[in-house]
């Protein structure tokens, strides 16, 4: 080979990537954004009941509800057969708790009275006290990924299609009905919500 020139590689060992998946991914992240404005900024509840205002709030609340959703079933579409290093999820680990103690540290030194024991506990175990719901489903669902790829890869496409619509049966169509949340997949913030969402 001649130095400088790159040599044509085949083109099935280069990696290919999914545009419209990487920008489902980013919609769903700003849909997250407008999410957390709506709700916890404190919108919602500002709006007066009846008026536009209050329409307009509540049509940008459920158009972005499902953003959560759309970015499991991206996830779960580029992480099949993808490689699952335990050092990728200590990194990510690292950086909920860098972020995490980052921000308690900093309510800390603004408004002392404001950090509570627990709170210093639950920004030190961010998965044990369920400080961010995604990461603690997340935490949960890395150990079950090779099982659910397996079952993926193995099961016929009837099968697979037999699993889906009982997946949505049980964990959407049977609470729904019912008014419960009879399997315990927390409104979809759970880990079992986000293995469905993923397989």
């Amino acid at each position: 080979m001649v130095i400088g020139v790159r040599q044509k590689m085949p083109k099935s060992k280069l990696k290919q990537r999914n545009f419209g998946i990487d920008l489902l991914k980013i919609v769903s992240m700003l849909l997250v954004v407008i999410l957390h404005v709506m709700g916890k900024g404190g919108v919602l509840g500002a709006v007066e009941p009846g008026t536009y205002r209050y329409v307009v709030s509540w049509f940008v609340e459920i158009g972005a509800y499902c953003a959560v959703n759309c970015f499991a079933l991206a996830s779960g579409y580029t992480g099949f057969r993808s490689s699952r290093r335990p050092s990728n999820l200590l990194l990510l680990w690292l950086r909920v708790l860098f972020y995490s103690v980052g921000i308690t540290v900093c309510f800390a030194v603004l408004s002392p009275d404001s950090v509570t024991p627990g709170q210093w506990r639950a920004a030190f175990l961010p998965t044990m006290f369920q400080q961010y719901w995604y990461f603690t489903a997340y935490f949960c669902l890395f150990f079950f990924m090779p099982l659910l790829n397996i079952a993926i890869d193995r099961l016929s496409r009837v099968e697979l299609l037999a699993t889906a619509v009982g997946i949505v049966f049980v964990l959407s169509v049977l609470p729904t009905v019912s008014g419960t949340d009879i399997f315990g997949a927390f409104e979809g913030y759970s880990a079992i919500w986000l293995m469905a969402l993923t397989s």
